[in-house]
C-alpha cells in the first residue's frame, strides 16, 4: 500500500492478512479401497483415511468427527454398539489419521460416516463406508430341542436297529454371529444304560439348508437306523458356522423305539 499526492507516490507499506477460517469443504479418502480390505475383528474396525486436498480444509484442522451406527437389517430389533469417537488431526496439513472403533456387534453391518472440523466447525462433506465386522461362533444354542418320533426294524436273523426323528428351533439370530452352515447333533446312551453297542455314539454333523432367519428343523438321527433299540440317549445340537461350532443346547433324553421282530 502506498500513498500518492500530484507530486508522485510514496513509500509502500506491506500489510499482511489473512482470511478468515471456512469450515471444511473436501472429505477425506479411506485409504482402504473396499470394506473387504478394511481390517475387521468380530467386535471391532480399524479404519485409516487420508486428510482432505490442502485447498478444501479451508483452516488447519482440529480433529476429524467419526460416527457410526448399526446398520444391518438382517437382524431385528436393532441391538447396541453405536457411537461417536473424535480422532485429532495431525499437524501436518497432509497427513491422515486412524482409528480402531471397539465394542461392536459380531458378523452385523456397520456404517461409518467421517468428518473434518476445523476452528469454524464440522465439515460440508462427510465420508461413508459400510463395513461387516467377522463371523465368531455362535454364542447361543438351537431351542425346543424334542422327540418327534422313532423308527425300528428287527429281522429274526439279524440285529435290531432305531432312529431317532428329532426336532430344533434355530439359534437366535441375535447369538449366531455369522452364517448358518448346519448343526451338530450329538446322541450318547444316558449314564446307567446298558443292552447298547460299545460304538453307539456319536456326533452328526448335519448340513442343512439354512439361513439366519429360517426357523424349525427335523431331523432323523442317525440317517440309518443303527441305534439300539429302548435306549435312553442324551441328545445336543450345535449350530455350526463358517467360525465352527456354537454353544450346545442343553441335554434332553430321548428313549429308541421298542422293536419287534418282523420277518425271517
Amino acid at each position: 500500500v502506498s500513498a500518492a499526492t500530484a507530486a508522485g507516490s510514496g513509500p509502500n507499506a506491506t500489510v499482511n492478512a489473512t482470511t478468515l477460517v471456512a469450515v471444511p469443504t473436501g472429505g477425506v479418502t479411506f485409504t482402504q479401497n473396499s470394506s473387504s480390505t478394511i481390517q475387521t475383528s468380530n467386535s471391532s474396525v480399524f479404519l485409516a483415511w487420508s486428510a482432505p486436498a490442502v485447498g478444501q480444509q479451508n483452516g488447519d484442522l482440529t480433529q476429524y468427527v467419526v460416527t457410526y451406527f448399526y446398520n444391518d437389517a438382517r437382524l431385528s430389533p436393532a441391538v447396541g454398539g453405536n457411537g461417536t469417537v473424535n480422532v485429532t488431526a495431525a499437524a501436518s496439513a497432509t497427513a491422515g489419521a486412524n482409528v480402531t472403533i471397539t465394542g461392536l456387534v459380531s458378523y452385523a453391518t456397520y456404517t461409518f460416516s467421517l468428518v473434518p472440523e476445523n476452528a469454524a466447525g464440522l465439515g460440508t462433506a462427510a465420508s461413508v463406508i459400510q463395513v461387516l465386522t467377522a463371523e465368531t461362533p455362535a454364542t447361543g444354542a438351537p431351542q425346543g430341542l424334542r422327540l418327534v418320533s422313532t423308527s425300528s426294524s428287527c429281522l429274526l436273523t439279524g440285529p435290531c436297529n432305531s432312529s431317532l426323528t428329532i426336532a430344533f428351533n434355530n439359534t437366535d439370530p441375535l447369538e449366531q454371529n455369522g452364517e448358518v452352515t448346519g448343526f451338530n447333533i450329538t446322541y450318547v446312551p444316558s449314564s446307567g444304560q446298558t443292552g447298547y453297542l460299545a460304538g453307539d455314539a456319536a456326533t452328526l454333523s448335519q448340513t442343512l439348508t439354512t439361513s439366519r432367519s429360517s426357523s424349525g428343523y427335523e431331523v432323523v438321527v442317525p440317517t440309518a437306523l443303527t441305534l439300539q433299540p429302548n435306549i435312553l440317549y442324551d441328545v445336543t445340537v450345535a449350530m455350526i458356522g463358517q467360525a465352527g461350532t456354537g454353544t450346545a443346547s442343553s441335554v434332553v433324553q430321548m428313549r429308541s423305539g421298542e422293536a419287534t421282530p418282523t420277518a425271517a
